[in-house]
């Protein structure tokens, strides 16, 4: 007989709430590892965002810093454009770039404003500048160095080296929107190279604005005429256009590259005087503009002053008072002063008036030979710096250098140089054969066309002494007398002016070949 074992009940239940509670202990162990890697991976996680969300802070904090200093640096970038060369760095030779600005020696530092050729020489370093770039001090103590980049292609006209800018107008690009014209640079800092800035710097240096009122034509061969220019905005340019800025239109405008360039970049800040009218008209095309007209010249030009009343655009009560009142005031040819017998050219007339009845012999003949009287002739005394700088005249290239992008001379609205120096072309929809002003350096500073008003014909075939005529005289005797002082090859004006004759060195005297006339051009811009 077997004997089986008894195991007793209590046992039995002991063991087995040893087993469940083991199983409970080992469960409760295993969920706490697990939370507490669980809560470790969380921790890391949030860890590794937090270091993510900081490197964005970061880089969005860096981002408004350098944002800010690229802002910063364009108004000053904008302050060197439109003053130039503010530190007379010029006037004290320290200007070395040959390929951009070969300068002549009179020459006024106006020409360096919204000049791009000086940013591309001021940015290399060359202009007198020890640091050519804007430094901005961030507020967690960085330094930033802003410059801009040397990015766009060469140009052939200047030198092999990478440009500062380029050149953008309505006509050479596809960008909108954009100014008529303006130069395009690319903003750069140093030490963070990926952040560049593009920038568009607008010219506002070299136009004048024609307010809103009443004008009137001087007495031209037809007689005086009136117009306003109510709603109408035009802007003239101060200066003639220059070989530099045909140099840049063959460049950037695809301009007509048979135009005749001066050699020596000397001679590139002078009026350009080689144009076809045709291309004249071209070249203010590609600058947004069109061919300065010659009665928006005298608007321009001749003093005048309406009362406040007349200012605004008349109702047909008071129209006729200020036409009259602009006609009263519209007689003064000489811009500078208000009234013609404060002019030292009135008084030069006058004098020579007086030495004529006194010399009675000597009628013919005096205005040009009045050095041969005595040293200190009545001409001599009024050849002075400021009023050859006024009306640079035949006698005048004998003292002076011709006053290269001087701002003597100007009239009540801005322009510069508009009597003396070079005759200039306009377009005449009115008086189609007066379209030149002949007040220039071919006549003596006391002729009777050294004026405001007073305009000759140029057919526009060619720029020989026969290609120019007078229209605005029935005086035969009178419009002879003015050919043979104008043309006179016994006192051809080039000879005393060298530096026109563009292949001749300082000091050289021009050739005695045919005498060209040498025809410079302004533009202007309609807006409504």
């Amino acid at each position: 007989m077997t004997i089986s074992p008894r195991i007793s009940s209590s046992k039995f239940k002991f063991e087995f709430k040893f087993r469940l509670a083991y199983k409970i202990i080992l469960l409760f162990i295993l969920l706490f590892v697990s939370a507490i890697s669980a809560l470790q991976y969380y921790k890391q996680q949030l860890l590794q965002k937090e270091k993510e969300y900081v490197k964005i802070l970061n880089e969005l904090r860096l981002e408004k810093e350098i944002t800010s200093a690229l802002l910063m640096a364009i108004p000053k970038i904008q302050e060197r454009f439109e003053y130039g060369d503010i530190e007379n760095h010029f006037g004290r030779g320290e200007i070395n770039c040959p390929d951009e600005l070969s300068l002549p020696p009179a020459l006024d530092d106006i020409y360096f404003r919204c000049n791009p050729n000086y940013l591309q020489c001021f940015f290399s370093g060359n202009a007198g500048n020890k640091n050519p770039v804007v430094i901005f001090n961030s507020s967690s103590g960085q330094t930033l160095t802003i410059a801009p980049l040397a990015i766009y292609p060469a140009k052939s006209s200047y030198s092999s080296a990478p440009r500062f800018y380029t050149i953008l107008s309505k006509s050479n690009s596809s960008e909108r929107p954009i100014p008529n014209y303006a130069i395009k640079m690319t903003l750069a800092v140093k030490e963070y190279p990926q952040y560049t800035m593009e920038i568009l710097l607008e010219d506002s240096c070299h136009s004048t604005y024609l307010p809103n009122s009443i004008y009137a034509s001087p007495n031209t061969s037809k007689g005086a005429w009136f117009w306003d220019n109510y709603q109408r905005h035009i802007f003239v340019d101060k200066f003639m256009a220059s070989y530099r800025d045909i140099v840049e239109w063959i460049e950037y405008g695809n301009g007509d590259n048979t135009i005749a360039i001066p050699s020596s970049r000397e001679f590139w800040s002078f009026p350009a005087t080689s144009l076809t009218p045709k291309q004249m008209h071209a070249y203010c095309a590609f600058r947004g503009k069109q061919l300065l007209e010659a009665h928006i010249y005298d608007a321009a030009t001749y003093y005048y002053a309406l009362s406040e009343q007349a200012k605004q655009r008349p109702s047909e009560i008071d129209k006729e008072l200020a036409y009259t009142h602009a006609k009263e005031l519209l007689q003064n040819p000489y811009p500078w002063c208000e009234n013609k017998i404060d002019s030292f050219v009135f008084k030069l007339q006058q004098d020579l008036e007086r030495l004529k009845r006194m010399h009675p012999q000597k009628r013919f003949g005096i205005l040009n030979n009045l050095r041969s009287l005595h040293p200190d002739t009545i001409i001599d005394r009024y050849l002075s710096l400021d009023n050859c700088q006024n009306l640079f005249a035949r006698e005048c290239a004998e003292y002076y250098y011709f006053p290269v992008y001087s701002s003597n001379g100007t009239s009540w609205s801005g322009l510069y140089q508009i009597l003396g120096g070079f005759p200039e072309y306009f377009r005449n929809p009115i008086l189609s054969k007066e379209n030149l002003k002949i007040s220039s350096f071919y006549l003596s500073i006391n002729s009777p066309w050294q004026a405001l008003g007073k305009r000759a014909y140029w057919d526009e075939k060619g720029l020989l002494p026969s290609n120019i005529h007078l229209y605005s005289s029935k005086n035969r005797e009178e419009e002879l007398e003015f050919i043979t002082d104008f043309f006179n090859k016994n006192t051809n004006p080039l000879a005393g002016l060298h530096f026109i004759d563009h292949n001749k060195r300082d000091g050289e005297k021009a050739t005695d070949g045919p005498l060209t006339i040498k025809v410079g051009f302004r533009c202007m811009e309609f807006t409504y």
